[in-house]
């Protein structure tokens, strides 16, 4: 009975180790000076966390830092002098998936969960080509970003933030094909709930999008060269539960056309369709409820449209 009761005591001393044992972390390198750097600090026993680092090629640096509960971070470099570095942080629950492929790109990723059970941040990230820059930084509930580049010395930036557990989740989708591309997103608001996608196809485009308030939608798409897109949509954002609707589409075939879209108040709508060279497209909405088409087809056109 003494030694049986010996090897009960030992193996639930066995269940207790492992059953504390929830953090995880893998790491792959081949190829030379490679650096990985993994702090995994769990702050719930009842979750883990799991970090996953593979490295191919030449001195690529991977730094992830989850320092609550329930995270998964995943980094897959294949090339040489590639840097990711990730950091969530919160309440927990997020998730990060970063691949980069060519040489010398860069992805940073920044998630905080203000509170709550299940209410991460998810970021997924794709770089394919040589001196791609990512920075996403999401704070508040489930919001979530994919930025997709394809090409070389493409840069992407999205910060989305809300406040309220119930009626958040933004989302920011990011997609370019070609060189030296710029995407900003830029989503706030109390409640949050919007969406933002950019399309680019082609060299040297730009596109900014930045919405306040709650439940804007823009969509961006270039295709060409050089091509401006400018988005403002700021609601009232001081109910919890109400919606701006602010909605913005703008496309762009050619070369250097330039759309700024400036909606302030509610349930406005703005369309800009420009399919040429050297368009030029201004539209100012503030109030409630207005309505704008801009059509330009050709070469050199002009438009300004002010509604109040």
């Amino acid at each position: 009975m003494k030694k049986l009761n010996l090897f009960l005591s030992a193996a639930a001393l066995m269940i207790g180790v492992i059953g504390f044992a929830q953090n995880s972390s893998n790491v792959y390198q081949t190829g030379n000076t490679n650096n990985a750097d993994v702090n995994q600090v769990l702050t719930n026993s009842g979750s883990t966390q799991d970090s996953y680092i593979r490295q191919n090629g030449d001195n690529n640096r991977s730094r992830v830092q989850q320092l609550s509960k329930g995270n998964d971070s995943d980094i897959n470099q294949v090339g040489n002098r590639n840097v990711a570095y990730v950091k969530q942080d919160g309440y927990g629950g997020h998730k990060s998936d970063i691949y980069s492929r060519g040489n010398d790109n860069r992805a940073v990723v920044m998630q905080v969960t203000l509170g709550g059970q299940n209410q991460g941040q998810r970021s997924d990230i794709d770089q394919i080509g040589n001196s791609n820059l990512t920075t996403v930084n999401q704070s508040g509930y489930q919001n979530k970003s994919w930025v997709y580049q394809l090409g070389n010395g493409n840069v992407a930036d999205v910060d989305q933030t809300n406040n309220n557990a119930n009626y958040g989740r933004s989302e920011s989708d990011i997609n370019t094909r070609g060189n030296n591309n710029y995407a900003k997103v830029d989503q706030q608001g109390i409640v949050g709930g919007h969406i933002s996608d950019v399309d680019q196809i082609g060299d040297n485009n730009r596109s900014n999008v930045m919405q306040a308030g709650n439940r804007n939608e823009s969509t961006a798409y270039q295709k060409g060269n050089r091509n401006r897109s400018n988005v403002s949509q700021v609601g009232t954002g001081l109910s919890l539960s109400g919606s701006d609707l602010n909605n913005s589409s703008v496309r762009q075939y050619g070369n250097d056309n330039r759309s700024n879209v400036l909606q302030n108040g509610f349930d406005h709508m703005s369309t800009v369709y420009q399919n040429g060279n050297l368009n030029k497209s201004y539209v100012s909405q503030s109030g409630n409820g207005h309505m704008s088409t801009v059509t330009q087809i050709g070469n050199s056109n002009g438009s300004n449209v002010m509604q109040n």
